[in-house]
C-alpha cells in the first residue's frame, strides 16, 4: 500500500540517498508527494560566544552560512530524485519538534527517517526516530542505515 503523503527526514551525509529511495518505493502514485526536511541545531544554543565572536569579527553569521550550505546540498539532492523545490524544508531548531510541525502542516501520512546502531550513551539517551514515535499523528518508518564507510 502506498502513502499519499511522505516526509523524509535526513541529515546532511551520504546516507540521505538511502532515505530518499526507501521512501519512492512507498509512494503511492503520481498525485502523491514526497517531501524533504533537514534540521540544523542552533549553533547559539551552545557556542553563544564564539558565533558572536565570529560574526563580529568575519561579518558573517554561521548559521546563516550554513543554512545557504545546506539549502543547496538539499536542493541537489531533491532534485536527483525529483522531488519539487517547495517541497524541500531547510529550518533551524530541534529536530523532533520542526519534523513533527512539517509533517503536520503537509498533512503526512508517513514519516521516513533514518537510524544508526547506537552504543552507549547513545542508546540509553534515545533518538529522534524514537521520540518522533510519541509525539506525531501519522507512521513513523525507520529505515537503518548502513553507513558509507561500510563497504
Amino acid at each position: 500500500m502506498g502513502c499519499e503523503n511522505i516526509l523524509v527526514a535526513v541529515d546532511i551525509a551520504d546516507e540521505a540517498e538511502q532515505l530518499l529511495s526507501a521512501a519512492q518505493e512507498l509512494v503511492a502514485d503520481e498525485k502523491s508527494t514526497l517531501s524533504v526536511i533537514t534540521v540544523m541545531r542552533p549553533i547559539t544554543d551552545f557556542y553563544v560566544k564564539i558565533n558572536l565572536f565570529l560574526a563580529i569579527d568575519s561579518g558573517k553569521n554561521i548559521e546563516t552560512d550554513a543554512m545557504k550550505h545546506a539549502s543547496t546540498w538539499l536542493s541537489g539532492l531533491a532534485a536527483q530524485f525529483g522531488i519539487d523545490s517547495q517541497n524541500i524544508n531547510v529550518v533551524l531548531g530541534d529536530p523532533r519538534a520542526e519534523i513533527q510541525r512539517i509533517a503536520e502542516n503537509t498533512q503526512s501520512d508517513l514519516i521516513v527517517i533514518g537510524s544508526h546502531e547506537r552504543h552507549g550513551v547513545g542508546r540509553v539517551l534515545g533518538s529522534t526516530a524514537q521520540s518522533l514515535l510519541n509525539r506525531v499523528h501519522c507512521d513513523v518508518l525507520v529505515v537503518k542505515l548502513l553507513r558509507s564507510d561500510a563497504g
